[in-house]
This record gives C-alpha cells, sequence and structure tokens, in this order.
C-alpha cells in the first residue's frame, strides 16, 4: 500500500487502502483460503473536542448537577427523578453535552473567521 499510495496515480489511494482491507477480510472468512484477517485501515484521527478545562467552572458544576438529577444520587431531594439513568446513558448525555459545546465553539469561530 505504501507504493500505491508513494506511486500511483490513483485518486484517492487511502480509500482503495480501505477497499483493499476489506475485501482481504472478506475472502479471510473462507477456511479453504488460509487466509489471516487484517486490520481494516481507519484514516479519521481521533474527535476533536473544546477542551473542558477552558469552560467556565460554572458551566461544568451546571453539568455536574444535571448529569447528578440524571444519576438520581439523592432519591430524598424535592425534584428527584423517579429512576436513574443507566450509566451508559450518563455518559452518552455527558459526551452529547461536550459535542454541543464543541459544536457551538466550531459554529462561533467560523462566524468570527473571515471569508
Amino acid at each position: 500500500m505504501t507504493a500505491v499510495r508513494e506511486g500511483s496515480l490513483h485518486q484517492n489511494p487511502k480509500a482503495l487502502h480501505r477497499q483493499v482491507t476489506l475485501i482481504w477480510n472478506e475472502a479471510a472468512q473462507n477456511p479453504e483460503l488460509g487466509l489471516k484477517p487484517v486490520t481494516v485501515a481507519s484514516f479519521r484521527g481521533p474527535p476533536k473536542r473544546v477542551d473542558l478545562s477552558l469552560l467556565p467552572a460554572s458551566f461544568i458544576e451546571d453539568r455536574d448537577s444535571y448529569l447528578s438529577w440524571c444519576a438520581a444520587t439523592d432519591p430524598f431531594a424535592v425534584d428527584a427523578r423517579p429512576r436513574p439513568l443507566a450509566a451508559r446513558t450518563l455518559k452518552l448525555s455527558r459526551d452529547q453535552i461536550h459535542a454541543g459545546v464543541t459544536a457551538l465553539e466550531s459554529r462561533r469561530a467560523s462566524a468570527r473567521s473571515p471569508i
């Protein structure tokens, strides 16, 4: 694949690399061929998110308070949830808040940039 990337005229060598690994793994499912599966190529980097340390402490406190309410950590609170959310749902909510902040910051940054 290195030779293809460096010396080929293929328009998208990364997509070709990924497609070849997918085809190889499909063929490797046939035990008669004796092929071992390979790692499917992925050229996506980790998602770029806003660093939470850059956010105001009041925002972090509000987020944590909301997630604590969702987890029903205080069942005797006046506004307590009847049932706590599952741990995976709490993690999803935390990730969605982080993604929302990132999207807002990205939009705000693009509005500031001159075109």
